[in-house]
């Protein structure tokens, strides 16, 4: 039996050393804003703010800290923070924990001082351990993370792919090893009758490595020590029987695709009823009162979004009126909404008046910089053009997250391409959206994976997934990945 996921196996274990070194130093941290931080003012920038404390003891802390740690590292282990994030908000799951499993040892180590006095009482002192606590170890786990991708990406300690096949499903498999190393799936290559020459996906320009027909199978799992094989197409029953026993004999993870749909408004499973596989397809389940809870949460959301914005609202109003003087400040475009009803989206104007002469197109159809006026990319870029959307939001025609809502032009295209196509139309269209981010600009041209994304939002929403997307939108919108 092999020994898989070795590298994952010891970044475990630096994640759960690492949290017990970093545990007292969040408390001495702690500690130090609260008694020291106005002694460290006088001392270094003469400045004279706040309260000076001489009575305290940092011992009286530290002496403490063994529960501390205890606590933490309890609640850090129940919550599932040493567990494989590979999801499709991965880095969110993860942070969204990291704040969690801390909010939860706060109120247990505030139940010890309130309850057995083992802690100096102190709630600034608790306030701040939480503060620090969540920024120190956000940012332990996002770099762990990104020093763990590089072992990943050179193979090291991951599970080598072969990928039989060359349809769509093939190239999504590749995509999504490259995309989410987590996974810690590394590709070696693919096996196909022939080479994929047409269609092949643009990431997939540089990574495509083709190793040969299925005849070479066996050199080929021999030579590249392969561990996971996908078989994304249908073969004739022999060879799949062979693949079956192939892999069983050699110990190889062997995954089969299923000849389905992949873009479905039906929910799928895969069910086993003693030894006998079934597919089961159904309607996913809605309860009214998540979408009170989301609308809610949307109006509250957007009356803050609003005040906050009002400064950025005029600045950049201002800057398109200087640099493009007669045109509208403010765009408004049609789109098809929930219920597949028409609403007028608003966006600051970024192109040029009649910057579509020969009708509707898609953004990287005529990717030419005539198009924008002066800083329309950049305002693009950082998605600052959808700012006035927070008003759709209000009037009730949008939601924060949801699928990204498209033009009646394209939605007639679409849907005889797509016959579940306008499945997405069951829930508000959103500012952001699980595709925005895993792809954004990118899937503008995949619509198949798009769909994807939409649908698995629509099946599996609760607030907590729109949280994560905002959070998630945050940071793709600040890095400006993949935008136009």
């Amino acid at each position: 039996m092999k020994i898989k996921f070795k590298t994952s196996f010891w970044f475990v274990l630096i994640r759960f050393f690492s949290d017990i070194c970093l545990i007292p130093f969040v408390i001495i941290i702690a500690y130090g804003i609260k008694f020291k931080f106005s002694e460290f003012l006088g001392i270094v920038f003469n400045l004279r703010m706040g309260q000076i404390y001489t009575h305290t003891n940092l011992n009286l802390y530290l002496e403490s800290s063994l529960y501390i740690i205890a606590c933490w590292m309890f609640i850090f282990f129940f919550s599932g923070l040493y567990k494989k994030y590979d999801g499709v908000l991965s880095e969110v799951d993860e942070i969204y924990d990291v704040i969690k499993s801390i909010t939860i040892s706060i109120m247990l180590i505030s139940f010890g001082i309130w309850f057995f006095g083992f802690f100096p009482e102190s709630r600034g002192v608790i306030v701040y351990m939480w503060t620090v606590g969540v920024v120190v170890f956000s940012v332990q786990r996002y770099c762990i993370g990104k020093f763990e991708e590089i072992f990943i990406r050179r193979g090291m300690g991951v599970e080598k792919m072969l990928v039989i096949g060359k349809n769509k499903v093939s190239q999504d498999i590749i995509e999504l090893s490259l995309f989410r190393p987590r996974l810690y799936l590394f590709y070696i290559g693919s096996l196909s009758d022939t080479p994929i020459k047409h269609d092949l996906h643009y990431h997939l320009r540089d990574e495509y490595n083709y190793l040969g027909n299925l005849d070479q199978i066996e050199s080929v799992v021999n030579e590249h020590n392969i561990s996971t094989i996908f078989v994304t197409e249908e073969y004739q029953l022999e060879f799949m029987q062979f693949i079956k026993m192939f892999c069983q004999e050699r110990d190889i993870k062997l995954n089969v695709c299923l000849n389905v749909n992949p873009v479905s408004g039906l929910t799928t499973q895969t069910k086993d009823y003693f030894g006998v596989p079934f597919e089961s397809y159904f309607n996913p389940s809605y309860i009214n009162h998540h979408y009170i809870l989301k609308r809610i949460f949307d109006y509250l959301l957007s009356i803050i979004a609003v005040i906050v914005l009002i400064p950025i609202f005029i600045v950049v109003g201002v800057f398109i009126k200087v640099v493009s003087p007669y045109g509208p400040v403010f765009y408004c475009q049609e789109r098809i909404g929930k219920n597949q009803r028409t609403f007028k989206m608003i966006k600051f104007r970024t192109m040029i008046i009649d910057a579509e002469p020969t009708g509707p197109v898609l953004v990287n159809d005529q990717g030419g910089e005539d198009r924008y006026i002066f800083g329309g990319q950049f305002l693009r870029k950082y998605s600052i053009d959808e700012l006035p959307q927070v008003f759709n939001i209000l009037k009730g025609d949008m939601s924060f997250v949801g699928p990204r809502p498209e033009r009646p032009f394209f939605v007639d295209q679409y849907v005889n391409d797509y016959p579940y196509y306008n499945f997405r139309h069951r829930v508000l269209g959103g500012i952001t959206g699980l595709a925005q981010v895993n792809g954004r600009s990118r899937l503008t041209r995949r619509l198949d994976q798009k769909l994807k994304y939409d649908f698995y939002y629509i099946k599996n929403w609760d607030l907590i997934l729109d949280i994560k997307i905002i959070l998630r939108t945050i940071i793709v919108v600040i890095k400006g990945q993949e935008a136009f």
